[in-house]
This record gives structure tokens, sequence and C-alpha cells, in this order.
């Protein structure tokens, strides 16, 4: 064997004991300093907004994002009694406590800055009475489910 090939194959064996007995390294956790704020909108200004209370005529939902809510449906049930209503002038309809109402926003979109009025007949109404709402919605770039509890104040 000639001498080139023995310091070659000595060569290639060192670096194979070496890698054999060397540990691999790698990273098992990254940590990375950042700083980020959050803020929390109120029942009355958030995207999707929602009356404080009702009056005999209120705006119970407004829709803030930047685009229509054209799929889905807003539900409003009463709680604590009876509850006499109509929306955007339509024939009033009495619900009975825990009775719901699809107002449906897939033959009627609720474009931005649109709000879903609710009248309520305050003859049939009193002040002990809240609404359960429900939004259950879409539109071309926004998506949105929640639901809250407006109490009603319609003398």
């Amino acid at each position: 064997m000639s001498s080139f090939r023995r310091k070659l194959a000595i060569a290639t064996a060192m670096c194979a004991i070496i890698s054999l007995t060397s540990g691999v390294s790698g990273f098992t956790a990254v940590t990375a300093d950042r700083s980020t704020s959050v803020e929390i909108a109120t029942q009355t200004s958030a995207y999707l907004s929602f009356a404080g209370s009702v009056d005999c005529e209120t705006e119970l939902v407004t829709n803030e994002f930047p685009s229509e809510l054209n799929e889905g449906d807003i539900t409003v049930t009463p709680q604590g009694g009876n509850l006499t209503f109509g929306f955007h002038g339509d024939m009033k309809k009495e619900l009975n406590h825990d009775e719901r109402n699809i107002f449906d926003v897939n033959e009627a979109p609720l474009e931005s800055g649109e709000s879903l009025t609710i009248q309520i007949d305050s003859e049939t109404t009193n002040t002990a009475h809240k609404v359960r709402v429900s939004v259950d919605a879409s539109g071309p770039t926004v998506a949105v489910d929640t639901s809250t509890t407006v109490d009603i104040e319609c003398n």
C-alpha cells in the first residue's frame, strides 16, 4: 500500500472515530423577548356590538366588521317572562319565556355599520325582562359565533 493511501485510510478512520465519540448538538428550546399588547373591547364597542340595555326601540346588534354578515342567523330569546317585539318595523310577535325567534341574515344581510333594531311593546313588557342574543353568522371575510344577555329597560 502506498504511503498516500495509508495516510488517507488513517485520516478516514480518525474522522469515523471522532464522529462516533462526539455528541450531536441542537436546540431544545428557544425564547425571544417580544412585547405585545391586547385590548379588550366592551360589549358596546366590539366588531359585533350589542346594546348595553334595551329600551322600547334599540339597535340590538351592530355589525362593525369591515364586511357584511350575509350567512347565518341571529337568535333572540326572552328570559324572565313574555316579550312582544318586532324587527325593522315588521309585525310584532309575542314570545314566551325561553321561546326563540330567529332573524335570518341570509334573507336580509347585516351590512357593515348597519344595526338590527328591536322594537319592544312597552304595554306587554316590564323592566324585569332580559333578552338572550346569539349570533352565528359569517360574511366574505369574517365569521362570528357569540352570545350575550341584554337587559330590557322599557317603561
